[in-house]
């Protein structure tokens, strides 16, 4: 978990961290998603558990290193007031709009794409957290949370 912020906006302990820096986090974050495989809450439109776990495992095959990602998806998962079922972070990584029925359908690379608009636009939004010094999307977050979960 982040702590609470200080005077100047920064969490209480933590070091003041260059733009150079965060450029360059958010960086390597980005390039993670970007060698391997791949909707919002209250999408429209049944869903089984089966068709929601093959989307899960082709997701969590993203990220490479299953140690990092598990603590990864862990410090994530300690920032949300409440821990979300696999179902809901799959719909989140597939981004508004995109169904798990339609996702199912998808090639692998298609997937990536999705994850790839999702992490763009957390970074547009300023949606990141910090572990470790390093700033992550709430999208490279999601993704090492289906690890965690598994």
């Amino acid at each position: 978990m982040v702590p609470a912020p200080g005077a100047n906006g920064a969490p209480t302990g933590a070091r003041k961290v260059s733009r150079r820096t965060v450029l360059g986090g958010l960086a390597i974050g980005a390039a993670a998603l970007l060698p391997t495989a791949a909707g919002s809450v209250g999408l429209v439109g049944p869903t089984s558990a089966p068709e929601v776990e093959r989307i899960a495992e082709r997701l969590g095959g993203i990220l490479t290193d299953s140690l990092a990602a598990r603590r990864l998806g862990a410090a994530y998962l300690e920032t949300l007031a409440r821990r979300p079922a696999p179902t809901e972070i799959v719909r989140d990584l597939l981004g508004p709009g995109t169904t798990v029925a339609t996702a199912s359908g998808l090639d692998d690379a298609t997937l990536r794409d999705l994850v790839r608009r999702q992490h763009r636009a957390d970074l547009r939004a300023g949606r990141f957290y910090l572990y470790e010094s390093w700033f992550y999307s709430h999208t490279a977050g999601r993704l090492a949370a289906l690890t965690a979960a598994a």
